[in-house]
């Protein structure tokens, strides 16, 4: 089992790895279109933990009703 999980964590580090010279790599060819991606990117995953938030408030509430 230890086998198993030490495949998967190098796997994990290499696919890390490509991301981030993926990333790079963007940024240098179209540094304008890196910025507007990495803001949508930031600004959706903004987007849903205000929703996730926002529904377990909710939730909470309609368990004390």
């Amino acid at each position: 089992m230890s086998a198993i999980l030490e495949h998967v964590k190098s796997l994990v580090r290499i696919a890390l790895y490509l991301l981030v010279a993926f990333m790079v790599v963007q940024l240098w060819h179209d540094p304008a279109g890196a910025a507007r991606t990495v803001s949508d990117t930031v600004q959706g995953i903004g987007s849903f933990f205000a929703s996730l938030i926002d529904r377990a408030v909710e939730f909470a509430r309609s368990l004390t009703k």
